[in-house]
Parts: C-alpha cells; sequence; structure tokens
C-alpha cells in the first residue's frame, strides 16, 4: 500500500501525549498508520493489516478511544460500513455531520464544504443527528494516481 505521508514514530507518540493516551507499542502502530495513509479504512481491513501482531479487540479498543479522543475521525461509507481516518488529515474543527470525499482513483481523503444550516436547521425540527459520511468520487488533482 502507497504512504502519502511522511509521518514518524516520534509524531505518533507526541499526538498520543497531546490528546494525553498512554503510549504504547499498538497505540503507535495504529496511529502511525493511519497518519501515514490520506485515506479512510474500514474496522475489517484495519485488522487485517494488524493481524500479524494486534488482535480484532485491541485494534477496536485503541480506535474507538481514538475518536472519543478526537484523534481519528469516522464516517459511513456507501456501503453502510463504518470507515475511519486520521483527524489530522481534514482541515475542519467540527466533524459532527460532515461529508467527505474519497478519491476512486489515488483513494487520498478529502473534507467537502460544510451542510448548509438550512440543512441543519431542518434537520434539528426532527431532532435527526447527522451522520459523517463518506463519498467516493473522483478528485480531479493534476497529482492523482489513477493507475494510468
Amino acid at each position: 500500500m502507497e504512504q502519502l505521508d511522511h509521518y514518524t514514530e516520534s509524531e505518533a507518540k507526541a499526538v498520543l501525549s497531546k490528546h494525553q493516551h498512554k503510549v504504547t507499542r499498538h497505540r503507535v502502530d495504529v496511529l502511525l498508520f493511519m497518519m501515514r495513509h490520506r485515506r479512510a479504512f474500514t474496522f475489517k481491513s484495519l485488522t487485517e493489516e494488524f493481524d500479524d501482531h494486534i488482535d480484532r479487540a485491541t485494534v477496536y479498543r485503541i480506535l474507538m478511544s481514538f475518536v472519543s479522543h478526537g484523534i481519528l475521525n469516522k464516517a459511513l461509507n456507501e456501503h453502510g460500513t463504518t470507515c475511519f481516518f486520521y483527524y489530522g488529515h481534514i482541515n475542519e474543527n467540527d466533524s459532527s455531520g460532515k461529508a467527505y470525499l474519497e478519491c476512486m482513483d489515488c483513494n487520498r481523503l478529502f473534507d467537502l464544504p460544510s451542510y448548509s444550516k438550512g440543512f441543519l436547521d431542518a434537520l434539528d425540527t426532527y431532532q435527526a443527528v447527522p451522520l459523517n459520511t463518506l463519498l467516493r468520487g473522483r478528485c480531479n488533482r493534476s497529482d492523482c494516481n489513477d493507475g494510468s
């Protein structure tokens, strides 16, 4: 799998410390992997990535802890599957009820403009909670690795 960002282990440890997480080998491994790949991953793909040294339950606990502390974010993809991504790869501070785009060619993740105030107000009338959504499309960046 192509590595897009060149974060170091010490940078991953610094993120954990900043979020008051105990630095463990497993947490560093998961976080560093997520930091180095500017894309979203399903739980299944992450457990397959770490199956040689981290059990599924531990990966799940790490992901949930990272999400609750704002290190990772999660969104539903087009199949209704939860995907996780490193929060540092997006620009927005507020992550509730956002849409993100994952390029079908390069797998890079992009945050999309926030939902309109009118849309969010309409949701409020129904007491609906907006979900983060992961859409698939094409980024059309000149440096996109589209396989050609």
